[in-house]
């Protein structure tokens, strides 16, 4: 008996789309794998080390982790929704490499998934900001700062795979919908679960310089009805 109970428990798979992290992937995934039953990974051609640190990781695996190489986008969105076809597992739990998600949300979260009236959770993402004091050359060792944003943003981030949707859009977040016609009718529940965004200023520089021109493009194809608003 069980044995049959703990086969019906609800899995989890990480979700996680990547490009050049070979800084901080080892830490995110030593920090994150304990709690999770599967891992997938979408690498936007690395150029850095990160596909063959994956490659590590996969052979010595002892849960299922399937990585896969996408095209460059820019941005993670497009290979969102392919990586969460390629996860056996009832939920999904998305997490950039930058993002930790705090222990107690992760001890918590098998428990959670078993309510079967909601089909996706909450958390508030927290941004903090490393300011490095000294420049890359100074011979005095850097000392760094961590700004914290006064604001948190609520993210969208434990799913039920079944009705979960990943829009390819940039900056558009899963949609969880047991009839995808009924717009706004998502069995989700809010937390107080936190997430930390953590990434150094230059870091927010470049993806700012480098989101704008996607962010454009849709922009202009959602308003020529080319594109829909999600």
């Amino acid at each position: 008996m069980g044995k049959k109970e703990k086969q019906m428990k609800q899995t989890i798979g990480l979700l996680c789309v990547v490009r050049n992290e070979a800084t901080r992937i080892k830490n995110f995934l030593d920090y994150t794998l304990n709690f999770v039953d599967a891992v997938c990974v979408a690498d936007q051609q690395s150029d850095d080390g990160t596909w063959e640190i994956l490659q590590e990781y996969q052979k010595n695996s002892k849960i299922p982790f399937d990585i896969w190489q996408d095209k460059m986008h820019g941005y993670s969105e497009p290979s969102k929704q392919a990586c969460a076809d390629r996860l056996n597992t009832d939920w999904i739990l998305y997490l950039d490499p930058d993002e930790i998600a705090e222990q107690v949300f992760l001890e918590k979260m098998h428990e959670l998934v078993e309510n079967p009236d909601v089909d996706g959770y909450w958390l508030k993402r927290q941004n903090v900001f490393l300011v490095r004091i000294y420049g890359e050359n100074t011979p005095i060792e850097p000392k760094v700062l961590n700004v914290v944003h006064p604001a948190k943003d609520d993210q969208l981030r434990l799913t039920r795979k079944k009705y979960s949707m990943f829009p390819p859009q940039i900056h558009v977040r899963v949609r969880v919908r047991r009839n995808p016609e009924e717009d706004g009718k998502q069995r989700t529940e809010h937390t107080e679960y936190s997430i930390i965004h953590q990434k150094t200023l230059q870091e927010q520089f470049d993806d700012d310089k480098r989101y704008e021109e996607p962010v454009r493009e849709v922009q202009e194809q959602i308003d020529k009805g080319t594109a829909k608003n999600w």
